[in-house]
């Protein structure tokens, strides 16, 4: 008596996580468009939650922790910045500083939210190297609110700082597009 596309959904998300691959890798090694595939799986949809969670308990599914370095690729891809009639997008240089930046910051301080982690991250790193994207950006390119990207960047800003792990972005400094 299931919905048998929301459980199927649930079942990939499962695979996916036990071998520790991010779903948007999976939407490259199928045939479905990006936005198809975020409309078929999205953790929005309450009942994709509630089966994956059934489906877990029900099987003693130990599933590992989502981890915030296996986000930063797809996000950082996603980030775009038009002006006039030409877009800009994150330099493969900003994505490879924040993925060696969040690998030395212990998982166990980062928090909750591996996404919005995985966006602060991309975000301090582009404003320290002087590129003009905005934290609304990473938060659209991420698919989460502004004030997660915000909160996390905080956060991990305190990491950085009390670990000595590189530059950080002093919060009451405007940051302005060049």
């Amino acid at each position: 008596g299931k919905n048998f596309e929301t459980f199927v959904g649930a079942c990939i998300f499962i695979a996916c996580r036990e071998q520790g691959m991010p779903i948007h890798r999976l939407a490259k090694a199928t045939s479905i468009d990006q936005r198809e595939f975020g409309a078929l799986f999205s953790w929005k949809d309450t009942k994709l939650v509630r089966y994956y969670k059934e489906i877990c308990n029900h099987l003693e599914i130990p599933l590992p922790p989502d981890k915030a370095i296996n986000n930063v690729e797809w996000i950082g891809k996603r980030v775009e910045y038009s002006m006039d009639e030409e877009t800009l997008k994150l330099p493969g240089s900003v994505i490879r500083e924040a993925t060696k930046l969040l690998s030395k910051v212990p998982d166990s301080e980062t928090g909750s939210n591996p996404v919005g982690i995985a966006a602060a991250t991309l975000y301090i790193v582009s404003v320290t190297s002087g590129h003009p994207f905005t934290q609304k950006q990473f938060a659209e390119a991420a698919k989460v609110n502004s004030q997660t990207v915000t909160k996390s960047a905080k956060r991990l800003n305190s990491i950085i700082k009390k670990n000595k792990l590189g530059k950080h972005v002093d919060h009451n400094t405007r940051y302005h597009r060049l």
